[in-house]
């Protein structure tokens, strides 16, 4: 599945089945998936400096001092949302004794999570 596809899919037709066969894709990697939240969070960054640039929120007196902060920001709460979900994912499965590897959480979680951040921004 091509990274359109699972992504318009995701948002436009969000659907269990669609997030079970994502989940199982073994087509997505791990470093496929994270590159899809780094992309996303790359253009919510870029979005978000034009966004400054064009209304004049920039609060410094070289708005362009801004494009490394913005786009770190966003790496990095996606950084930190990842270990989150990854520990979530061990706490779960040790209290649940489910069967679930992060590995296939992530799939279905770039594929939404990805998307989102570049309409968001």
């Amino acid at each position: 599945m091509s990274w359109w596809q699972a992504w318009f899919t995701a948002l436009a037709r969000p659907h269990l089945l669609f997030y079970e066969s994502l989940a199982q894709d073994s087509s997505i990697t791990m470093k496929r998936a994270c590159l899809w939240l780094a992309v996303g969070g790359l253009f919510a960054g870029l979005g978000d400096i034009a966004a400054r640039l064009i209304y004049g929120q920039a609060e410094s007196p070289n708005p362009f001092c801004l494009i490394p902060f913005a786009l770190l920001y966003p790496l990095l709460s996606i950084a930190i949302f990842v270990v989150i979900i990854a520990i979530a994912n061990v706490i779960a499965k040790s209290l649940f004794k489910g069967g679930g590897v992060f590995k296939e959480l992530i799939r279905p979680m770039a594929a939404f999570m990805a998307p989102l951040m570049i309409i968001m921004s």
